[in-house]
């Protein structure tokens, strides 16, 4: 029989036991929630660059398309290539906004689903 002394120990030592694991497992649950790694394979998005004219219109693939109408075939015919792919502009200094932000409607009203605005810094050191 054991003494009572040794119980009382092991008993503490079990519950010690169950709680540093439920602690680390709670670490690790945190750790990969809020700092997630890449997944295991990492499809790389297909992105199909796009120039603004001054009017807004959009030159794809020396095409340009100034209404929605025209670009819906062309940004289907893409998409359904694609799956997941978006269309990326490229915009210098000195471009207008307007024009870009008309761009990026005109593209959006043509069913593109992702559209990226990649600009230049205005103040390079």
């Amino acid at each position: 029989m054991a003494t009572p002394r040794f119980t009382a120990n092991r008993y503490r030592l079990i519950v010690l036991v169950v709680l540093t694991a439920i602690t680390l497992a709670y670490g690790y649950y945190l750790l990969r929630s809020y700092m997630p790694g890449q997944a295991p394979v990492a499809a790389e998005k297909y992105s199909v660059p796009v120039s603004v004219t001054a009017e807004g219109g959009i030159k794809l693939e020396g095409t340009l398309y100034t209404s929605p109408e025209a670009l819906k075939t062309k940004v289907a015919d893409l998409q359904r290539l694609h799956p997941g792919m978006g269309f990326s502009i490229a915009a210098k200094r000195g471009d207008s906004l307007e024009a870009v932000a008309k761009a990026v409607v005109l593209l959006q009203q043509s069913g593109a689903k992702t559209v990226w605005v990649l600009n230049e810094p205005q103040n390079p050191k």
